[in-house]
């Protein structure tokens, strides 16, 4: 039978430690110091947290906060979703030092409305002695990841229900106000003028973004090694062992392929050449971009430019998705592009796809095209044999392979008359639908 765990201190270590599951366990460093001192009193909090996270299965709603918020990291890590993990370890880390140690059935929404207060007030200071506070996109992140992290508990059977639900969130006061920058269409002229006043090395940056429609997160983790020349396009490897692994990696199984033009060929190359390893967009520090610095200098391009958008990093793949739709691209080909399902393309820009004056145009260039490649019908045998005879008396003499030319440039010409006819009918249809 297994020793009872217990707390043990070791002065080799200078520390506090358990073992705990046939392994030792570090609870806290410093100096003995039982049973007031606060390392001491650290490790007890830190022991209690583990013998609680043995018993989580049979808790439910007697589980500790911090027990459930664990579970759920090491869930994430364990299905490799790093980015995901890295967020709510980033959101959470200060919920778990604000009410952690509560009892789940303890949990009360005003302990969580007294978090996102004290977060939008003050987190600390920078090494500039800037104050730094969330604002409200920050406290909605931080929101969505403690509601799935509690989704996840009641899908596990670790809590009953979820504390965060539709109705709390409203009562925390998290709606979204007005625009969203992410659903925000360039102007025509807006992306030329931004690039026209902008530092080579974000007009870089931002051009690319406007050519492929890519997530703003994959541009910047762009590397020479991603670049496959003879397909013209940035490939992630799903399966990737080390650097950067694209968003849909683990659910679709697929390689993220961002499909390059002629232009956005040399750029990459250019890069690929200037930087042969590590990151191809870089700062003007030669350091990776994040979407805040992105943000910051979109933020300074539209004050000098003076324009009132609401314009951020993601705005370039809405907008690349809504002007492929606008002009009758192929719903399926735009999911492909931006790494996407149709369901999920579906769900955004459904009604963009709808556009009945877009639809309405297909329609007419697909049949027109499809009766030009037809070759018509066949001319009735008596009016070749009548064309044949005038032809006989213009020049004398005539064979049966004369008649099958002119057979075969009659009807080209009945095509290309029937063609031009239905153009002339779709542009006139048009002009009645537009003015």
């Amino acid at each position: 039978m297994p020793a009872t765990p217990k707390i043990n201190y070791f002065q080799s270590r200078q520390g506090y430690y358990t073992q705990y599951h046939k392994r030792q366990r570090l609870l806290a460093k410093g100096p003995k110091d039982e049973p007031d001192g606060s390392t001491y009193q650290a490790a007890v909090r830190k022991f209690a947290e583990i013998m609680h996270l043995s018993k989580a299965d049979k808790a439910e709603d007697g589980n500790l906060v911090c027990t459930i918020l664990e579970l759920y990291a090491k869930h994430l890590k364990n299905q490799g979703r790093n980015r995901t993990l890295e967020m709510v370890l980033g959101c959470l880390g200060s919920a778990n030092e604000e009410f952690g140690r509560l009892k789940y059935e303890e949990l009360k929404l005003y302990h969580v409305q007294t978090w996102l207060d004290k977060m939008g007030t003050e987190r600390g200071r920078s090494k500039g002695n800037r104050l730094k506070k969330w604002g409200d996109v920050m406290k909605r992140l931080a929101i969505d990841k403690l509601q799935s992290a509690f989704s996840w508990a009641e899908q596990q059977g670790l809590i009953v229900k979820n504390l965060i639900d539709r109705k709390a969130k409203k009562a925390l006061g998290l709606r979204r106000k007005g625009t969203r920058g992410r659903e925000y269409v360039l102007k025509p002229d807006e992306h030329d003028k931004m690039v026209s006043i902008s530092k080579p090395y974000f007009a870089d940056l931002l051009t690319f973004l406007e050519g492929t429609g890519c997530r703003p997160g994959e541009v910047y983790h762009c590397e020479a090694v991603h670049f496959d020349r003879s397909l013209g396009a940035i490939v992630f490897q799903w399966d990737a062992t080390e650097g950067y692994v694209h968003k849909t990696a683990q659910k679709t199984g697929k390689d993220r392929v961002i499909f390059l033009t002629p232009d956005q060929v040399a750029l990459v190359e250019r890069l690929c050449a200037k930087y042969p390893s590590g990151y191809l967009f870089r700062n003007r520090d030669g350091k990776q971009w994040t979407d805040s610095s992105v943000y910051l200098m979109l933020k300074r391009l539209r004050k000098r430019l003076k324009l009132t958008s609401k314009m951020i990093p993601y705005s370039y793949r809405h907008t690349f998705a809504t002007s492929w739709l606008k002009n009758g691209g192929s719903i399926k080909v735009l999911a492909d592009l931006m790494g996407n399902s149709v369901a999920i393309i579906e769900h955004h820009y459904g009604h963009l796809d709808a556009d009945r004056e877009t639809l309405r145009k297909l329609l007419c260039d697909f049949k027109a095209n499809l009766k030009a490649k037809a070759g018509g019908l066949p001319l009735p045998a008596e009016l070749v044999e009548k064309m044949a005879s005038l032809v006989k008396k213009a020049f004398r003499h005539i064979d049966a392979e004369d008649i099958a030319n002119l057979r075969s440039l009659l009807g080209e010409f009945r095509v290309s008359a029937e063609t031009e006819k239905t153009q002339t009918q779709h542009q006139s249809v048009n002009s009645d639908v537009l003015g």
